[in-house]
């Protein structure tokens, strides 16, 4: 769905992977100042989320 989505926004959707790789760091940083889960994320769920996305390159 994200993918048909860029395509229809006229962006790349090889870049999303990306963009979930920040996203995750940035929900992470907030959850870590604010010691508030963010939406459905947990600091746990989020490491555990950055960790696969970094070990997947």
């Amino acid at each position: 769905m994200e993918e048909r989505f860029c395509r229809h926004k006229g962006i790349d959707p090889s870049a999303l992977s990306w963009h979930h790789g920040l996203e995750f760091f940035d929900s992470l940083r907030w959850v870590m100042k604010t010691g508030k889960p963010y939406e459905m994320h947990t600091e746990e769920s989020l490491r555990a989320d950055l960790e696969r996305w970094l070990s997947e390159g």
